[in-house]
């Protein structure tokens, strides 16, 4: 099942389970193939042939059970996720500035030639935090920023969509 949803890029069960079962799959099969060594030469072939035929299969797990795999967003990432794409394509550095109570967050989202990085910072009675994060994928960048902090991607689109 894992092997379809990850060639149709389609969401079944959710990532923690997949990696357990890549996990799993993978163990199993390093298992059996060193069980083949103590086996006779039949046995031993006929082991490596099917350890070798579900290589391919352990790596869609692999990749499928990724949690920054674009199948795992949902539609309303994907939306926020292109709104970004076009505003970082327009200013590759975008930055917001936002009062919440006593507090201020300021994100910087970056566009880079491997990806995408995020750099908050945050000031509340006088204590500043700052940190960042990297991304593969804008989806998960968008999740994160509306997740972890007060800005929101509709804070972004209205700073900057007037300039595209």
């Amino acid at each position: 099942m894992g092997f379809f949803g990850y060639a149709l890029e389609k969401r079944i069960w959710n990532t923690a389970v997949w990696r357990r079962f890549f996990y799993l799959v993978s163990i199993a099969t390093l298992i059996q193939l060193v069980a083949a060594f103590w086996a006779d030469g039949k046995q031993s072939l006929e082991v490596i042939v099917a350890t070798v035929l579900s290589l391919p299969v352990i790596y869609a797990l692999y990749q499928y059970s990724k949690a920054d795999s674009a199948v795992w967003l949902q539609n309303k990432d994907n939306l926020k996720a292109d709104l970004l794409d076009a505003l970082l394509t327009a200013e590759p550095v975008l930055v917001v500035e936002k009062l919440n109570g006593t507090g201020k967050t300021t994100v910087t989202l970056l566009k880079e030639p491997e990806g995408y990085s995020v750099q908050i910072s945050r000031t509340k009675h006088g204590k500043e935090e700052a940190f960042a994060n990297s991304f593969n994928n804008i989806g998960h960048l968008a999740a994160f920023v509306e997740k972890y902090t007060a800005v929101t991607v509709t804070d972004f689109e209205e700073k900057y969509a007037q300039e595209c």
